[in-house]
């Protein structure tokens, strides 16, 4: 990186998408899903979806959201 530039700090996005490209096609549904909520935990976005508490299922909290923002990825 030449100097003086900044370095982009990762958002939500490219953590998914890199995760994803890493996988490529072989990466079934739950790879994709479990990635996705780690990146939306790691990235303040667990107020979109999130896990329960018990870690056995996940909960849509912001429909809206989750279709407009995640669901593209």
């Amino acid at each position: 990186m030449p100097e003086g530039e900044e370095k982009e700090a990762p958002t939500f996005y490219n953590e998914v998408e890199r995760v994803h490209l890493l996988m490529g096609n072989s990466q079934n549904f739950a790879s994709k899903l479990h990635y996705t909520l780690l990146a939306a935990e790691t990235n303040g976005m667990e107020g979109v979806v999130s896990w329960m508490p018990h870690g056995r299922c996940f909960v849509v909290h912001k429909h809206s959201a989750f279709a407009e923002n995640i669901l593209p990825l």
